[in-house]
């Protein structure tokens, strides 16, 4: 295992321990502790996975005498200044402001769903444990083998005739993702997986999204009931040659 393998698997770690008796979590977290640089980067991660973990458990409610202490001040006559106003209004006003502001710098719902599928697809095509279900050089194989499964999808246009290597069916959060490996001119892989789109809050957009995960680059988009992503480990430009 080097950093890198090690940092994405860490990235994938669920707080609170959950995740304590995997062996591939268990190498990582020892990889980290020899490693200064990752184990000062998963204290931040720890940090902020705490951070937004009491956010989302608290809300972003204000406070319940905030719409009561507005509607006093506006039937006051003379304004008075705001130095001279009391306390309690002014940390009122900040208090609004803030949380206005962490509403707006905080990362949207369907972001994080995305990141975190992407992190998990990809510590799947890392891991030392990676392996096709099914063995095929034939795209129209591997889509018949997957519909057999319940798991059928639309195969990018660029994609359809290309060689692949095989096919898998793997679970996340309790949805079954496809998953077509395929081998193009140039010696190039790419990993094609599928999702139903109800697996997300708010799916990405028709629009490939275009990411990264660990040493992969990624491409996201949403066709129909499905999600789609794209994985190389080659940079972006391969992916656009597919896209």
């Amino acid at each position: 295992m080097n950093h890198q393998e090690a940092k994405l698997i860490l990235s994938a770690c669920r707080p609170g321990g959950a995740d304590a008796a995997d062996p591939r979590f268990q190498e990582a977290l020892e990889f980290a502790r020899r490693d200064p640089e990752l184990a000062a980067w998963l204290a931040r991660e720890r940090r902020l996975d705490t951070a937004i973990g009491i956010k989302v458990r608290e809300g972003a409610q204000p406070p319940a005498h905030l719409k009561s202490a507005i509607l006093a001040a506006s039937r006051m006559v003379r304004p008075m200044p705001w130095y001279r106003q009391p306390a309690w209004v002014a940390a009122a006003a900040l208090l609004v402001g803030l949380l206005a502001l962490a509403v707006l710098l905080a990362p949207k719902s369907s972001e994080l769903e995305l990141a975190q599928f992407q992190r998990a697809m990809a510590e799947i095509l890392v891991s030392k444990e990676f392996r096709l279900d099914h063995m095929t050089p034939s795209a129209t194989e591997a889509q018949r083998w997957l519909a057999d499964r319940r798991v059928d999808f639309v195969m990018p246009a660029k994609l359809e005739g290309q060689p692949t290597m095989g096919c898998r069916v793997v679970e996340w959060h309790g949805h079954q993702v496809s998953l077509v490996c395929f081998k193009l001119d140039g010696g190039e892989t790419v990993h094609l997986f599928t999702v139903a789109r109800e697996a997300m809050g708010n799916a990405p957009t028709e629009h490939p999204q275009f990411s990264s995960a660990g040493r992969y680059s990624t491409a996201a988009w949403s066709r129909d009931d499905k999600v789609y992503l794209l994985a190389a480990s080659r940079g972006e430009a391969v992916l656009k040659k597919v896209l």
